[in-house]
C-alpha cells in the first residue's frame, strides 16, 4: 500500500528483508543489531548509488536500526511505532531469551542473547540525537506493544525537523485491538500521511 502511494507521487520505493528473517522465523534468534544495521548501511549504499535523494522508513524495530544507519546521505526519516527504550520488552525472559508472545504461523519466535545484550545497552537517547534530517514519528496511542510515550521520546531526542503524528485509538502495526486482523481505516491514514511528508521533503 505504501510503495503505490509513494509511486502516485513520483517516489521509488525498495522494501526488503534483513538477514535471518525467513518463512517461519527459525533463524529469527540468530538477528543482531550490528547485523541488520549492516544490512540497512548496504541497502543506503546501492540506493545513494542510484537516486539524488534517499529516505528510510523503519517500523517499530526497524525504525531503531534506521537511527543506527542513518548517515549525511539519508535526507529523511520516517519512524513508525519505534521503541526507545526496550526494558518493558525485556521483563519475559528463559534461559537466556526472550520469548515471544506473537506467533506467525503458530510458530513462536525467540530473541538471542546477543540481541538481548545489545537492546538493552543501547544508548536511546543518543543513538536518536545523532538524527540531524528531517523526521517523521508516527505512532498510535493504544499501542500496547511499544507506548505511545516512546514516539514523543524519540521526538524530543532527535535533533532535526520534526513532525509527531499520534492516530487516536491505534495499536501497533496498524492492527485491531485483536492482534491479528488490520484496521484499514487507520492504516490507510498513516501511509496518506506518510507519503505525503515524503513528497514533501523530497521534493
Amino acid at each position: 500500500m505504501l510503495a503505490d502511494a509513494l509511486s502516485n507521487r513520483g517516489i521509488a520505493s525498495l522494501r526488503f528483508n534483513f538477514r535471518f528473517i525467513t518463512p517461519g522465523l527459525r533463524r529469527f534468534y540468530r538477528i543482531t543489531m550490528d547485523g541488520e544495521t549492516s544490512d540497512l548501511r548496504a541497502v543506503v549504499d546501492a540506493m545513494a548509488k542510484r537516486f539524488d535523494r534517499v529516505a528510510l522508513l523503519g517500523e517499530s524495530f526497524g525504525g531503531r536500526i534506521s537511527a543506527l544507519a542513518y548517515d549525511k546521505r539519508v535526507d529523511c526519516i520516517a519512524f513508525w511505532y519505534t521503541p526507545f527504550d526496550f526494558s518493558p520488552l525485556l521483563r519475559k525472559r528463559v534461559n537466556g531469551h526472550l520469548y515471544g508472545y506473537k506467533r506467525r504461523k503458530k510458530i513462536y519466535y525467540r530473541i538471542g542473547e546477543r540481541l538481548l545484550r545489545q537492546a538493552t545497552d543501547f544508548r536511546a537517547k543518543a543513538h536518536f540525537a545523532r538524527v540531524s534530517c528531517p523526521v517523521l514519528i508516527l505512532h498510535g496511542t493504544a499501542d500496547e506493544v511499544v507506548p505511545v510515550t516512546c514516539a514523543k521520546q524519540i521526538y524530543t531526542a532527535v535533533r532535526g525537523k520534526k513532525t509527531l503524528v499520534l492516530i487516536r485509538g491505534m495499536h501497533h502495526t496498524f492492527k485491531n485491538v485483536d492482534g491479528k486482523s488490520f484496521n484499514y481505516i487507520q492504516m490507510v491514514k498513516g501511509v496518506k500521511i506518510t507519503a505525503e511528508w515524503f513528497k514533501r521533503q523530497l521534493g
